[in-house]
C-alpha cells in the first residue's frame, strides 16, 4: 500500500521546485508557438542546425506528470489528516482554481467574435466550456485548451478511483494505464486523454511511491550522481520522437514521461544545488504562479503554425500576452485562490502553497 511519505515534502507548507518547474513547461510552451509552432523549433548553435524539436509537446507533458504528482499528494495528505477523500470538496476547490480564469478567457473570446475581430466556431466554444476541446474544435485560438481538458478529465476520474478503489487499487491502476496509453497512440488523435493518461499516472505513481523511493540508497545515490544528468538531456533529445510517428512514438512517449518523473523527483527532494536554487529562484517561481494564465492567453496573442496570432509582431505581442495574463492573475485567479483556501481552512483540509498545477 503507498505510505505517506509524501507528506513530508509539504512540512512547511510547500512543494520544493514545483513552481519552478511550471515555469520552465510554460516557456517551452510559449518558445514553441514565438518560433512558429510546436513542430518548428529550431536548435540555436553555429550556423543552422538540421535538427528541430516539439518543445511545446514536451512542456505540456511536464505540466501533466507535475499535475498527476501534485494532485495525489494533496488526495494522500487528506486521508491521513482526516481519514478520507470528500469528493465534494475536492470538485468545488478544482472549480474555483480552473473554472473562473478560463470561463473569463472564453468570455473575452466571445467578445471579440462578437465584435468582428475573430472568428471561432460554435464547435470550439461549446467544447472549451464543457472541456471536450481535446476531442472537438479545429481553430487556433482555443486550440491550446486541449490540454486542460484532459487535465479536468483527469480531477473528474482520478480522485473517484482512490475513493472506490482504495490507495493500493489506484496505483495498480495507474500502472495499469501506462502500457494501455502506449498502445492507443498507435491510433487515437494525440490530444484524446485515452492517449496522454500515462503522463498524468506517472505523477500519480511517484506521489504514491514517494516513500518508498526515499528509501532505496541506491535509487537515491543515482539521482544524487551526476548520471542522473542524463535523464534531463534525454527528455529533451526526446522531442524528436514527435517526428518519428508509429510505434516508436508510442513508446517513445511514455519512456518520456517516466523520466520527467525521474527528474520531477531528483529536483522535488534535492533543491539545494545550483539546478535547484534556480528553479527555486523568486523570479522564476513568479513565472510559474502565473503559468495557469500565461497558458490561457498567449495562444491568441502569438503566431501559430498557420500564422494566426492576433499579433504578430515580436515582442510586442509577447508583452501583451503577458500583460493580460498578469490582469487574469491578478483579478480573476487571486481572489477565487483566497476564497478556495478560506475553504480549505474552514474545513482543516492542507494547504499548500504552491499554485496547484495546471496546463
Amino acid at each position: 500500500m503507498p505510505d505517506d511519505q509524501p507528506l513530508q515534502v509539504l512540512s512547511r507548507g510547500r512543494i520544493p521546485s514545483l513552481d519552478g518547474l511550471r515555469a520552465v513547461a510554460i516557456l517551452l510552451v510559449i518558445k514553441s508557438h514565438l518560433t512558429g509552432g510546436f513542430y518548428n523549433v529550431p536548435i540555436w548553435g553555429v550556423g543552422r542546425f538540421p535538427l528541430r524539436f516539439t518543445l511545446g509537446n514536451l512542456g505540456v507533458r511536464i505540466f501533466f506528470v507535475i499535475s498527476g504528482f501534485l494532485i495525489t499528494t494533496l488526495l494522500l495528505r487528506e486521508i491521513v489528516e482526516s481519514g478520507r477523500i470528500s469528493l465534494k470538496q475536492f470538485y468545488i476547490r478544482r472549480a474555483l482554481r480552473i473554472l473562473p480564469a478560463s470561463y473569463f478567457f472564453l468570455l473575452c473570446l466571445a467578445i471579440t467574435v462578437a465584435i468582428g475581430i475573430l472568428t471561432i466556431p460554435k464547435i470550439s466554444f461549446l467544447a472549451s466550456f464543457f472541456y471536450f476541446r481535446n476531442y472537438l474544435g479545429n481553430d487556433w485560438y482555443t486550440g491550446h485548451l486541449w490540454s486542460l481538458s484532459v487535465e479536468e478529465q483527469f480531477y473528474l476520474i482520478w480522485p473517484a478511483i482512490m475513493v472506490f478503489l482504495g490507495n493500493r487499487g489506484a496505483l495498480i491502476a495507474a500502472f495499469c494505464t501506462l502500457p494501455l496509453a502506449d498502445f492507443m497512440r498507435t491510433f487515437r488523435p494525440e490530444t484524446g486523454f485515452e492517449t496522454n493518461m500515462d503522463a498524468l499516472a506517472c505523477g500519480c505513481i511517484l506521489a504514491c511511491l514517494w516513500g518508498t523511493l526515499g528509501r532505496n540508497e541506491r535509487w537515491q545515490s543515482f539521482l544524487r550522481s551526476g548520471f542522473f544528468w542524463v535523464i534531463p538531456i534525454a527528455v529533451l533529445a526526446s522531442s524528436k520522437l514527435q517526428f518519428l510517428g508509429g510505434i516508436w512514438l508510442a513508446v517513445g512517449t511514455g519512456i518520456v514521461n517516466l523520466l520527467i518523473a525521474i527528474s520531477i523527483e531528483r529536483f522535488v527532494r534535492y533543491h539545494q544545488g545550483v539546478a535547484g536554487r534556480l528553479l527555486n529562484f523568486r523570479a522564476v517561481a513568479f513565472v510559474g504562479t502565473l503559468s495557469y494564465s500565461l497558458y490561457l492567453w498567449q495562444q491568441p496573442w502569438i503566431v501559430s503554425m498557420g500564422g494566426h496570432g492576433i499579433w504578430q509582431t515580436a515582442p510586442l505581442n509577447l508583452i501583451l500576452a503577458c500583460g493580460c495574463a498578469a490582469l487574469s492573475y491578478t483579478f480573476i485567479e487571486r481572489p477565487f485562490l483566497r476564497l478556495r483556501n478560506r475553504l480549505r481552512i474552514a474545513r482543516s483540509v492542507p494547504l499548500i502553497k504552491c499554485t496547484d498545477a495546471v496546463v
